[in-house]
């Protein structure tokens, strides 16, 4: 069976938490389908071994100097024609905008 990728906490309500082989990878796991591993770090992973890697809304949070070196692990493991689901918020969007000024009452 291939493996996916999921960079980040592989949450219950996640769509990928429904197909077995998604693996998360977090720096606090919270059940058996999550690896701990800091991001920053090389990737506990063979050579083109990963089907699917998907990183939703994490590349933001690391140190902009280190994203070279995690896209570059990214291009290492991932098997030829495999796939990468790359997504960052995109703050100009008037719902990021909202979301980034107001907690979920409504308070700045």
């Amino acid at each position: 069976m291939e493996q996916y990728l999921y960079f980040g906490s592989l949450g219950q309500h996640e769509r990928q938490f429904q197909v077995p082989n998604f693996i998360g990878l977090a720096l606090e796991p919270a059940h058996d389908r999550e690896i701990k591993h800091d991001l920053t770090a090389p990737l506990p992973h063979a050579d083109n071994s990963i089907a699917k890697i998907q990183a939703q809304d994490v590349l933001e949070h690391l140190p902009f100097d280190k994203v070279p070196f995690v896209l570059d692990e990214i291009y290492r493991v991932l098997k030829p024609g495999g796939v990468f689901r790359l997504s960052v918020p995109d703050y100009r969007s008037p719902p990021m905008k909202r979301r980034s000024i107001y907690d979920g009452r409504g308070r700045v």
